[in-house]
Protein backbone atom coordinates (compact mmCIF):
# COMPACT_ATOMS: atom_id res chain seq x y z
CA UNK A 1 0.00 0.00 0.00
CA UNK A 2 2.97 2.55 0.77
CA UNK A 3 3.32 2.47 -3.57
CA UNK A 4 0.08 4.31 -3.41
CA UNK A 5 1.41 8.17 -3.52
CA UNK A 6 -1.71 10.19 -5.29
CA UNK A 7 -3.36 11.85 -2.99
CA UNK A 8 -6.51 10.96 -4.49
CA UNK A 9 -6.17 7.79 -4.01
CA UNK A 10 -4.76 6.92 -0.74
CA UNK A 11 -7.77 7.49 1.03
CA UNK A 12 -9.95 4.59 -0.42
CA UNK A 13 -6.91 2.23 1.11
CA UNK A 14 -9.94 2.04 4.01
CA UNK A 15 -12.62 -0.16 2.68
CA UNK A 16 -15.36 1.71 4.79
CA UNK A 17 -14.31 5.09 3.31
CA UNK A 18 -13.86 3.08 -0.42
CA UNK A 19 -17.76 2.14 -0.09
CA UNK A 20 -19.22 5.53 1.56
CA UNK A 21 -16.97 7.01 -1.96
CA UNK A 22 -18.11 4.44 -4.30
CA UNK A 23 -22.11 5.72 -3.25
CA UNK A 24 -21.19 9.33 -3.19
CA UNK A 25 -19.79 8.87 -7.20
CA UNK A 26 -22.61 7.41 -8.06
CA UNK A 27 -25.67 9.01 -6.41
CA UNK A 28 -23.04 12.29 -7.68
CA UNK A 29 -24.24 11.52 -11.16
CA UNK A 30 -27.90 11.66 -10.29
CA UNK A 31 -27.90 14.85 -8.10
CA UNK A 32 -26.42 16.46 -11.35
CA UNK A 33 -29.57 14.91 -13.11
CA UNK A 34 -32.08 16.48 -10.90
CA UNK A 35 -31.40 20.21 -11.42
CA UNK A 36 -31.29 20.10 -14.79
CA UNK A 37 -34.41 17.86 -15.10
CA UNK A 38 -36.00 20.40 -12.53
CA UNK A 39 -35.05 23.56 -14.56
CA UNK A 40 -36.30 21.58 -17.70
CA UNK A 41 -39.79 20.34 -16.22
CA UNK A 42 -40.67 24.27 -14.31
CA UNK A 43 -39.45 26.20 -17.31
CA UNK A 44 -41.58 24.75 -19.99
CA UNK A 45 -44.54 26.08 -17.78
CA UNK A 46 -43.41 29.28 -19.21
CA UNK A 47 -42.90 31.45 -15.88
CA UNK A 48 -39.55 31.65 -13.76
CA UNK A 49 -40.81 32.71 -10.87
CA UNK A 50 -42.57 28.91 -10.33
CA UNK A 51 -39.24 27.71 -10.89
CA UNK A 52 -37.85 29.89 -7.76
CA UNK A 53 -40.87 29.09 -5.66
CA UNK A 54 -39.92 25.39 -5.95
CA UNK A 55 -36.57 25.45 -5.45
CA UNK A 56 -37.47 27.53 -2.51
CA UNK A 57 -39.36 24.72 -0.74
CA UNK A 58 -36.58 22.86 -0.96
CA UNK A 59 -34.25 25.15 0.36
CA UNK A 60 -36.43 25.83 2.86
CA UNK A 61 -36.66 22.34 4.54
CA UNK A 62 -33.21 21.75 3.87
CA UNK A 63 -32.80 24.45 6.08
CA UNK A 64 -35.08 23.22 8.99
CA UNK A 65 -33.87 19.66 8.78
CA UNK A 66 -30.26 20.42 9.27
CA UNK A 67 -30.75 21.40 12.96
CA UNK A 68 -32.15 18.70 14.10
CA UNK A 69 -29.91 16.45 11.49
CA UNK A 70 -26.76 17.47 13.08
CA UNK A 71 -28.00 16.85 16.25
CA UNK A 72 -29.08 13.12 15.35
CA UNK A 73 -26.08 12.37 13.57
CA UNK A 74 -23.84 13.21 16.78
CA UNK A 75 -26.22 10.87 18.83
CA UNK A 76 -26.47 8.04 16.67
CA UNK A 77 -24.60 6.25 13.73
CA UNK A 78 -24.16 9.03 10.93
CA UNK A 79 -24.44 5.85 7.96
CA UNK A 80 -27.98 4.95 8.99
CA UNK A 81 -28.27 8.65 8.63
CA UNK A 82 -27.36 8.67 5.20
CA UNK A 83 -29.42 5.56 4.37
CA UNK A 84 -32.54 7.12 5.80
CA UNK A 85 -31.99 10.23 3.80
CA UNK A 86 -31.50 7.94 0.45
CA UNK A 87 -35.12 6.37 1.27
CA UNK A 88 -36.35 10.32 1.36
CA UNK A 89 -34.79 11.74 -1.47
CA UNK A 90 -35.70 8.23 -3.88
CA UNK A 91 -39.37 8.67 -2.46
CA UNK A 92 -39.01 12.30 -4.01
CA UNK A 93 -37.63 11.36 -7.39
CA UNK A 94 -39.30 8.97 -7.81
CA UNK A 95 -42.37 11.10 -7.18
CA UNK A 96 -40.98 13.77 -9.42
CA UNK A 97 -40.85 10.69 -12.28
CA UNK A 98 -44.75 10.69 -11.70
CA UNK A 99 -45.51 14.69 -12.68
CA UNK A 100 -45.62 16.52 -15.65
CA UNK A 101 -45.23 20.22 -16.96
CA UNK A 102 -49.03 20.18 -16.39
CA UNK A 103 -48.92 19.05 -12.70
CA UNK A 104 -50.26 21.33 -9.71
CA UNK A 105 -47.19 24.06 -8.99
CA UNK A 106 -47.73 22.43 -4.95
CA UNK A 107 -46.97 19.30 -5.58
CA UNK A 108 -43.85 20.10 -7.68
CA UNK A 109 -43.11 22.14 -4.55
CA UNK A 110 -44.03 18.89 -2.00
CA UNK A 111 -41.67 16.59 -4.01
CA UNK A 112 -38.73 19.26 -3.88
CA UNK A 113 -39.68 20.02 -0.02
CA UNK A 114 -39.35 16.16 0.43
CA UNK A 115 -35.77 16.21 -1.19
CA UNK A 116 -34.17 19.26 0.79
CA UNK A 117 -35.74 17.18 3.65
CA UNK A 118 -32.89 14.12 2.74
CA UNK A 119 -30.61 16.59 2.28
CA UNK A 120 -30.70 17.89 5.23
CA UNK A 121 -30.22 14.48 7.07
CA UNK A 122 -27.28 13.77 4.99
CA UNK A 123 -25.11 16.88 4.85
CA UNK A 124 -23.92 16.73 8.39
CA UNK A 125 -23.72 13.35 8.80
CA UNK A 126 -21.63 12.76 5.57
CA UNK A 127 -19.46 15.50 6.28
CA UNK A 128 -18.92 14.31 9.80
CA UNK A 129 -18.40 10.47 8.88
CA UNK A 130 -15.23 11.02 6.84
CA UNK A 131 -13.15 11.92 10.08
CA UNK A 132 -14.46 8.80 11.51
CA UNK A 133 -13.38 6.39 8.54
CA UNK A 134 -10.18 8.01 7.64
CA UNK A 135 -6.57 8.84 9.79
CA UNK A 136 -5.84 12.14 10.25
CA UNK A 137 -2.72 12.08 7.81
CA UNK A 138 -5.41 11.35 4.71
CA UNK A 139 -8.17 13.84 5.78
CA UNK A 140 -7.08 16.36 3.22
CA UNK A 141 -7.49 14.26 0.56
CA UNK A 142 -10.53 11.92 1.83
CA UNK A 143 -12.14 15.92 1.40
CA UNK A 144 -11.08 16.16 -1.79
CA UNK A 145 -11.48 13.10 -2.98
CA UNK A 146 -15.31 13.65 -1.96
CA UNK A 147 -15.30 17.28 -3.43
CA UNK A 148 -13.72 16.21 -6.56
CA UNK A 149 -16.26 12.94 -7.34
CA UNK A 150 -19.13 14.94 -6.61
CA UNK A 151 -18.29 17.58 -9.17
CA UNK A 152 -17.19 15.01 -11.61
CA UNK A 153 -21.20 13.49 -10.78
CA UNK A 154 -22.00 17.34 -11.83
CA UNK A 155 -20.22 17.49 -14.91
CA UNK A 156 -21.83 13.93 -16.09
CA UNK A 157 -25.18 14.59 -14.38
CA UNK A 158 -26.23 17.97 -16.29
CA UNK A 159 -25.65 16.38 -19.95
CA UNK A 160 -27.02 13.24 -18.85
CA UNK A 161 -30.03 14.50 -17.43
CA UNK A 162 -30.16 16.86 -20.81
CA UNK A 163 -29.99 13.36 -23.04
CA UNK A 164 -32.18 11.61 -20.67
CA UNK A 165 -35.00 14.52 -20.97
CA UNK A 166 -34.25 14.35 -24.89
CA UNK A 167 -34.61 10.70 -24.96
CA UNK A 168 -37.32 10.03 -22.60
CA UNK A 169 -38.58 13.71 -20.97
CA UNK A 170 -38.16 14.25 -17.10
CA UNK A 171 -40.03 10.95 -15.98
CA UNK A 172 -36.88 8.98 -17.29
CA UNK A 173 -34.34 11.63 -16.14
CA UNK A 174 -35.79 11.26 -12.43
CA UNK A 175 -36.33 7.18 -12.65
CA UNK A 176 -32.63 7.27 -13.34
CA UNK A 177 -31.98 9.82 -10.22
CA UNK A 178 -33.66 7.52 -8.20
CA UNK A 179 -31.91 4.54 -9.30
CA UNK A 180 -28.62 6.27 -8.33
CA UNK A 181 -30.02 7.10 -4.34
CA UNK A 182 -31.09 3.26 -4.51
CA UNK A 183 -27.50 2.30 -5.05
CA UNK A 184 -25.66 4.70 -2.83
CA UNK A 185 -28.32 3.09 -0.25
CA UNK A 186 -26.60 -0.41 -0.77
CA UNK A 187 -23.42 0.59 -0.79
CA UNK A 188 -24.19 1.47 2.99
CA UNK A 189 -25.12 -1.66 4.14
CA UNK A 190 -22.42 -3.07 6.30
CA UNK A 191 -20.62 -0.12 6.27
CA UNK A 192 -18.53 -0.02 9.62
CA UNK A 193 -17.99 3.15 10.55
CA UNK A 194 -16.36 4.37 14.36
CA UNK A 195 -19.21 6.54 14.80
CA UNK A 196 -21.57 4.90 17.52
CA UNK A 197 -25.25 5.55 18.63
CA UNK A 198 -24.60 7.74 21.88
CA UNK A 199 -26.63 7.26 25.10
CA UNK A 200 -28.82 10.61 25.04
CA UNK A 201 -28.87 12.20 28.26
CA UNK A 202 -29.17 15.99 26.42
CA UNK A 203 -32.63 17.45 25.32
CA UNK A 204 -32.39 18.44 21.84
CA UNK A 205 -32.33 21.83 22.22
CA UNK A 206 -29.57 21.42 25.01
CA UNK A 207 -27.37 19.38 22.17
CA UNK A 208 -27.77 22.16 19.82
CA UNK A 209 -26.86 24.54 21.92
CA UNK A 210 -23.90 22.79 22.72
CA UNK A 211 -23.20 23.20 19.02
CA UNK A 212 -23.58 26.60 18.82
CA UNK A 213 -20.78 27.06 21.83
CA UNK A 214 -18.78 24.99 19.83
CA UNK A 215 -18.88 28.05 17.27
CA UNK A 216 -18.63 31.26 19.18
CA UNK A 217 -15.40 29.94 20.80
CA UNK A 218 -13.82 30.03 17.30
CA UNK A 219 -14.32 33.62 16.13
CA UNK A 220 -13.06 32.56 12.52
CA UNK A 221 -15.52 29.73 12.26
CA UNK A 222 -18.78 31.77 13.23
CA UNK A 223 -17.38 34.14 10.90
CA UNK A 224 -17.29 31.95 7.95
CA UNK A 225 -20.94 30.67 8.91
CA UNK A 226 -22.09 34.09 8.51
CA UNK A 227 -20.35 35.40 5.23
CA UNK A 228 -21.72 31.98 3.86
CA UNK A 229 -25.27 33.03 5.28
CA UNK A 230 -24.56 36.49 3.28
CA UNK A 231 -23.17 35.40 -0.16
CA UNK A 232 -25.97 32.63 -0.27
CA UNK A 233 -28.43 35.24 0.11
CA UNK A 234 -27.23 37.93 -2.42
CA UNK A 235 -25.12 36.26 -4.62
CA UNK A 236 -24.82 32.06 -5.36
CA UNK A 237 -28.78 31.37 -4.80
CA UNK A 238 -29.56 34.39 -6.84
CA UNK A 239 -26.82 33.01 -9.75
CA UNK A 240 -28.65 29.94 -9.77
CA UNK A 241 -31.98 31.84 -11.41
CA UNK A 242 -29.65 34.66 -12.74
CA UNK A 243 -27.76 32.03 -14.93
CA UNK A 244 -30.62 30.55 -16.64
CA UNK A 245 -32.72 34.11 -16.73
CA UNK A 246 -29.36 35.49 -18.46
CA UNK A 247 -29.62 32.58 -21.29
CA UNK A 248 -33.39 33.12 -21.51
CA UNK A 249 -33.21 36.49 -22.33
CA UNK A 250 -30.47 36.23 -24.68
CA UNK A 251 -31.95 32.77 -26.30
CA UNK A 252 -29.28 30.30 -25.54
CA UNK A 253 -30.80 28.96 -22.50
CA UNK A 254 -30.01 25.20 -25.02
CA UNK A 255 -26.22 25.94 -23.06
CA UNK A 256 -27.76 25.90 -19.52
CA UNK A 257 -26.46 22.41 -19.30
CA UNK A 258 -23.60 22.86 -21.34
CA UNK A 259 -22.44 25.69 -18.40
CA UNK A 260 -23.49 23.97 -15.33
CA UNK A 261 -21.15 20.56 -16.66
CA UNK A 262 -18.20 23.30 -16.91
CA UNK A 263 -18.68 24.79 -13.74
CA UNK A 264 -18.41 21.12 -12.50
CA UNK A 265 -14.98 20.79 -14.38
CA UNK A 266 -14.07 24.05 -12.84
CA UNK A 267 -14.67 22.22 -9.29
CA UNK A 268 -12.79 18.72 -10.20
CA UNK A 269 -9.95 20.92 -11.15
CA UNK A 270 -10.34 23.60 -8.41
CA UNK A 271 -10.73 20.04 -5.94
CA UNK A 272 -7.51 18.18 -7.60
CA UNK A 273 -5.44 21.59 -6.96
CA UNK A 274 -6.73 21.46 -2.99
CA UNK A 275 -6.02 18.04 -2.33
CA UNK A 276 -2.34 19.02 -2.82
CA UNK A 277 -2.39 22.47 -1.34
CA UNK A 278 -0.77 22.89 1.85
CA UNK A 279 -0.91 27.19 1.94
CA UNK A 280 0.29 28.60 5.08
CA UNK A 281 -2.55 30.83 5.33
CA UNK A 282 -5.57 28.55 4.08
CA UNK A 283 -8.00 31.07 5.16
CA UNK A 284 -6.88 33.80 3.26
CA UNK A 285 -6.49 31.51 0.07
CA UNK A 286 -10.14 30.13 0.47
CA UNK A 287 -11.49 33.60 1.12
CA UNK A 288 -9.45 34.74 -2.24
CA UNK A 289 -10.63 31.79 -4.16
CA UNK A 290 -14.55 32.88 -3.89
CA UNK A 291 -13.95 36.19 -5.33
CA UNK A 292 -13.34 34.54 -9.02
CA UNK A 293 -17.22 34.33 -9.06
CA UNK A 294 -16.92 38.01 -9.93
CA UNK A 295 -16.10 36.90 -14.15
CA UNK A 296 -19.36 35.03 -14.08
CA UNK A 297 -21.31 38.11 -12.60
CA UNK A 298 -19.58 40.53 -15.00
CA UNK A 299 -19.96 37.95 -17.94
CA UNK A 300 -23.64 37.83 -17.42
CA UNK A 301 -23.95 41.65 -16.79
CA UNK A 302 -22.07 42.18 -20.01
CA UNK A 303 -23.86 39.34 -22.08
CA UNK A 304 -20.17 37.71 -23.19
CA UNK A 305 -19.96 35.27 -26.03
CA UNK A 306 -20.51 31.55 -24.21
CA UNK A 307 -16.92 30.74 -24.73
CA UNK A 308 -16.47 33.91 -22.60
CA UNK A 309 -19.16 32.85 -19.89
CA UNK A 310 -17.84 29.38 -19.72
CA UNK A 311 -14.69 30.11 -18.91
CA UNK A 312 -15.71 32.39 -16.09
CA UNK A 313 -18.64 29.51 -14.77
CA UNK A 314 -15.48 27.35 -14.75
CA UNK A 315 -13.20 29.60 -12.75
CA UNK A 316 -16.48 30.01 -10.46
CA UNK A 317 -16.63 25.98 -10.10
CA UNK A 318 -12.37 25.99 -9.16
CA UNK A 319 -12.77 28.74 -6.97
CA UNK A 320 -15.79 27.22 -4.96
CA UNK A 321 -14.17 23.60 -4.44
CA UNK A 322 -11.32 25.60 -3.37
CA UNK A 323 -12.81 27.00 -0.89
CA UNK A 324 -14.68 23.77 0.30
CA UNK A 325 -11.76 21.87 0.73
CA UNK A 326 -9.84 23.93 2.38
CA UNK A 327 -12.77 25.18 4.92
CA UNK A 328 -14.09 21.78 5.67
CA UNK A 329 -10.20 20.10 6.26
CA UNK A 330 -9.99 23.23 9.36
CA UNK A 331 -12.91 22.34 10.44
CA UNK A 332 -12.34 18.93 11.22
CA UNK A 333 -9.46 19.69 12.61
CA UNK A 334 -10.47 21.96 14.95
CA UNK A 335 -13.98 20.95 15.84
CA UNK A 336 -14.02 17.80 18.27
CA UNK A 337 -15.35 14.71 16.69
CA UNK A 338 -18.08 14.51 19.62
CA UNK A 339 -19.66 18.00 18.24
CA UNK A 340 -18.88 18.14 14.38
CA UNK A 341 -22.17 17.09 12.84
CA UNK A 342 -23.44 19.58 14.97
CA UNK A 343 -21.13 21.74 13.52
CA UNK A 344 -21.34 20.81 10.33
CA UNK A 345 -25.55 20.79 10.14
CA UNK A 346 -24.92 24.94 11.85
CA UNK A 347 -22.84 25.72 8.74
CA UNK A 348 -25.28 24.42 5.98
CA UNK A 349 -27.62 25.97 8.20
CA UNK A 350 -25.91 29.64 7.64
CA UNK A 351 -26.10 28.72 3.73
CA UNK A 352 -29.64 27.50 3.24
CA UNK A 353 -31.48 30.17 6.14
CA UNK A 354 -31.70 32.76 3.70
CA UNK A 355 -31.24 31.02 0.38
CA UNK A 356 -35.86 30.39 0.26
CA UNK A 357 -36.45 33.87 0.32
CA UNK A 358 -33.59 34.68 -1.91
CA UNK A 359 -34.62 32.51 -4.60
CA UNK A 360 -38.09 33.25 -4.62
CA UNK A 361 -37.38 36.66 -3.98
CA UNK A 362 -34.67 37.25 -7.23
CA UNK A 363 -37.08 37.22 -10.47
CA UNK A 364 -39.13 39.89 -8.10
CA UNK A 365 -35.72 41.77 -8.02
CA UNK A 366 -34.97 41.15 -11.46
CA UNK A 367 -38.05 42.59 -13.22
CA UNK A 368 -38.36 45.73 -10.06
CA UNK A 369 -34.23 46.63 -10.69
CA UNK A 370 -33.38 45.11 -13.70
CA UNK A 371 -30.93 42.29 -14.44
CA UNK A 372 -27.56 44.33 -14.79
CA UNK A 373 -28.12 46.14 -11.40
CA UNK A 374 -28.99 42.96 -9.81
CA UNK A 375 -25.63 41.32 -10.76
CA UNK A 376 -23.82 44.64 -9.69
CA UNK A 377 -25.38 44.24 -6.29
CA UNK A 378 -24.73 40.23 -6.26
CA UNK A 379 -20.62 41.54 -7.12
CA UNK A 380 -20.69 44.40 -4.39
CA UNK A 381 -21.71 41.94 -1.67
CA UNK A 382 -19.13 39.60 -2.79
CA UNK A 383 -16.04 41.82 -2.67
CA UNK A 384 -17.21 43.07 0.51
CA UNK A 385 -18.19 39.86 2.24
CA UNK A 386 -14.93 38.17 1.27
CA UNK A 387 -12.76 41.05 2.09
CA UNK A 388 -13.93 42.59 5.12
CA UNK A 389 -13.73 38.63 7.49
CA UNK A 390 -10.04 38.93 7.26
CA UNK A 391 -10.00 40.88 9.24
CA UNK A 392 -11.19 38.40 11.96
CA UNK A 393 -8.53 37.18 14.59
CA UNK A 394 -7.70 33.47 12.88
CA UNK A 395 -9.21 33.82 9.75
CA UNK A 396 -6.11 33.90 7.80
CA UNK A 397 -4.74 30.78 9.20
CA UNK A 398 -8.67 29.47 9.80
CA UNK A 399 -7.59 28.10 13.40
CA UNK A 400 -7.20 30.58 16.73
CA UNK A 401 -4.32 30.02 19.04
CA UNK A 402 -6.22 27.40 21.06
CA UNK A 403 -8.71 25.53 19.25
CA UNK A 404 -10.83 23.79 22.37
CA UNK A 405 -13.74 22.14 23.11
CA UNK A 406 -16.28 24.72 25.48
Amino acid sequence: MERISIPFVRPLRHRAFRRLWLGQALSGIGDGIFPVAVVLLITARGDASRLGLVLAAEATTTAVMLVFGGVLADRFRQTRMMMASDILQFLAVVGYSLLDKGSPLVLLMIAAAVVGCGAGFYTPAYSAVIGSVVPTEDLQSAVALKSFTTRTGAVVGPALGGLLFILGGSRLAFLIDGATFAISFATLLGVEDHSTSRLVVRSMLRSAMDGLDTVRSRPWLATVILQGTLQIAFVFAPLVLLLPIGLTNSGRIDTFGLLLAVQALGSMLGAGLASRWQPRQPGTMALGALLLTCGELLALALSAPIPVLAVCVLFTGGGFAVFGVLYNAAMMRGVPAPMLARVFSLDALGAQVLAPIALAATPVVVERLGFVVTLAVAMAVLIITTVAPLLVSGMPTFSTSQEHDP
